[in-house]
């Protein structure tokens, strides 16, 4: 089987050179080079009996290599592959993160296994497209919420935020919207209201007599007011708080903003649970029967008459 090819004898110049059983040959002397030519595919037509080339080696046609680069299956493995590798990064720059801060803050590096669970946890449950998706921000985050909430130990947040990717600002902003995380660890819902009134009182900066008052209120209504979210038990409480003792500058509205629940939430836990079960007469709404609420309130002992 003979296959022309673009080159020049070495000894007359010709240009007409064949590969003949795997060399070089030239058509005008007989030139054989010395040169093996290894891995050499031919194709042959099944088809035609003098085993002649394929005309076309390609496999289908210009417009199909273009819109099919890769097989669907092919296309599926690229892409489960990419992700694979991403995950791993991620994993992997969390566990360097942890390490690194445990280090900084000098806290137990026993912990780290616990903290990297809890990030292995959170992080899948985080809506894609949110900045606490990114592990610079996420570990800080939960090392805090781990010590703070879970172990009820100190941690030092000013030097974790110093050394870290986020503020104190994002750092509540998480704390707030992201309680539900870290429910099962540890924490009775509770712990976790007077967690989220703290920091209602810290960001405001109403004082710790406002949260004494809070946790007061909720406490003493507990039993009736428990079945729905921490959000909305930390709005009750410190709305109630606002519209009886008055002097605050803030308003019971912009701290359910910070919850992330809304005034009417608010009022129909009070109307549903209060109002119904004790039977307040002439009640219309919270704001326009403050009066009315701080009576039954001051009737309870859950605030001082002199109030």
């Amino acid at each position: 089987m003979y296959k022309l090819i673009t080159s020049n004898c070495k000894e007359c110049g010709s240009d007409i050179i064949v590969i003949s059983n795997g060399y070089h040959t030239c058509a005008g002397c007989g030139f054989v080079s010395e040169d093996v030519v290894l891995g050499e595919q031919v194709y042959y037509s099944h088809e035609n009996e003098t085993s002649s080339y394929l005309s076309n080696r390609m496999i289908g046609n210009s417009l199909e290599r273009i819109r099919r680069q890769y097989t669907s299956r092919m296309y599926s493995m690229i892409k489960l592959d990419c992700h694979k590798n991403k995950h791993q990064s991620l994993i992997q720059i969390a566990r360097e993160k942890i390490k690194t801060l445990l280090f900084i803050l000098r806290l137990p590096e026993k912990d780290m296994s616990a903290i990297f669970t809890m990030f292995k946890d959170f992080h899948p449950k985080i809506i894609k497209g949110n900045k606490f998706k990114n592990p610079e921000k996420l570990v800080p985050c939960i090392i805090f919420v781990y010590y703070k909430y879970c172990e009820n130990r100190p941690i030092n947040s000013v030097e974790l935020i110093n050394y870290s990717k986020i503020n104190r600002k994002e750092l509540n902003n998480f704390l707030v919207h992201n309680s539900h995380l870290w429910a099962g660890y540890n924490m009775d819902k509770q712990s976790m209201v007077l967690q989220l009134i703290l920091k209602v009182t810290e960001e405001y900066k109403l004082g710790m007599d406002f949260y004494y008052q809070s946790e007061k209120i909720l406490l003493g209504l507990w039993e009736y007011i428990c079945d729905t979210t921490e959000q909305i038990l930390a709005g009750f409480a410190c709305s109630l708080t606002i519209l009886c003792i008055g002097g605050y500058k803030v308003r019971a509205s912009n701290i359910c903003e910070k919850l992330n629940i809304s005034m009417s939430n608010i009022s129909k836990k009070f109307k549903d649970k209060i109002v119904r079960v004790f039977k307040l007469e002439n009640y219309r709404s919270l704001v326009k029967s403050a009066e009315l609420i701080k009576r039954f309130l001051i009737g309870l002992s859950l605030i001082d008459s002199i109030v």
